[in-house]
């Protein structure tokens, strides 16, 4: 694989993907906040279950291409990630609702794993652009 497509890639899912996702978890938070109605917080909570699952794949996608040996552990925690927001989909469409600070707990746990893990990820994908 070209070594442009890894720093093409690396470059999109730093400064657009990630923003995205952020915005995303801003306007459910926000929607939540506000104590909007069942069909606009229903509507935030899916933009951004999609937005999770897609930008997931994308990023594994890129680590088995480089053989990243991290994978399965951060596979694993994509999992459990997607697990909550789909988690608060099921409470928006049942009219059970989310309490704020859980909203802020994943936000906070994916600004973690954007940081910690994914910053892992990347200088592995900086590594093998340069060979």
């Amino acid at each position: 694989m070209p070594t442009v497509q890894f720093s093409a890639y690396l470059e999109e899912c730093q400064q657009q993907q990630h923003q995205e996702f952020f915005s995303l978890a801003s306007a459910f938070r926000d929607a939540v906040k506000a104590g909007e109605m069942p069909p606009v917080t229903q509507s935030a909570v899916d933009a951004l279950a999609d937005y999770t699952v897609f930008h997931f794949a994308k990023e594994e996608e890129f680590m088995e291409k480089t053989h990243y040996v991290g994978m399965k552990d951060h596979h694993a925690r994509h999992l459990g990630l997607i697990d909550q927001v789909k988690g608060f989909q099921k409470a928006v469409k049942s009219g059970s609702g989310v309490e704020l600070p859980a909203v802020t707990a994943f936000i906070n746990e994916m600004t973690r794993h954007d940081r910690l893990e994914d910053g892992t990820f990347f200088d592995h994908l900086r590594e093998h652009a340069a060979k």
